[in-house]
């Protein structure tokens, strides 16, 4: 193998150690910090704040909410629009919310909007499974009554017809037999 290749290979080995392992000191900033970077400000930092520690999530906003995962929940938070609550850190944009009342924050840690996320994850749940109407079994009778419209319609449409044919061969067999028999009665 060349040993310029090689020497390279030795370089990215070392240099992705170095960044797991700074990663795994930081508890997984690091990684999550060069996504949202990565992402042009299409992510955001949230740090969630609690009485003992401060969580991190990345989240995005979506049609005025706040849309992020945190310790394997979904959480769907209002952003107000007439309070400052986003702002600029290490190049990317952060919000704080309280992780107790999973409201928005201020930069002077008072809270924006209140939230109560059970409530509303469990009405997001209830939108979301609500059984919907049985279309099928309509649709099908509906299907099937305009298949027995045009069958009927058609039934008549072809009756009609074919008595006009029958009425047409009849009065043909009328005449042929009329001058049949007239022709008959000059002959004998």
């Amino acid at each position: 193998m060349n040993d310029i290749l090689l020497q390279t290979i030795y370089y990215a080995v070392v240099m992705l150690m170095t960044f797991v392992f700074a990663d795994l000191l930081l508890q997984g900033f690091l990684h999550k910090f060069v996504r949202v970077f990565g992402s042009l400000g299409r992510l955001c930092f949230i740090k969630i704040r609690h009485s003992t520690f401060d969580g991190l999530a990345i989240g995005k906003e979506d049609e005025g909410f706040l849309v992020f995962k945190y310790k394997h929940k979904d959480y769907r938070i209002p952003i107000p629009n007439n309070e400052r609550i986003f702002y600029r850190f290490l190049f990317v944009q952060w919000i704080d919310v309280d992780g107790e009342k999973w409201a928005l924050c201020k930069a002077d840690y008072s809270s924006v909007s209140g939230y109560d996320p059970v409530k509303i994850q469990n009405f997001i749940k209830r939108i979301l499974m609500m059984p919907s109407e049985d279309d099928t079994f309509k649709k099908t009778v509906f299907i099937g009554l305009i298949v027995l419209g045009v069958l009927i319609i058609g039934c008549l449409v072809f009756s009609f017809v074919l008595f006009q044919k029958i009425d047409a061969v009849n009065i043909a067999v009328n005449q042929l037999s009329a001058k049949a028999g007239s022709i008959a009665s000059t002959t004998v």
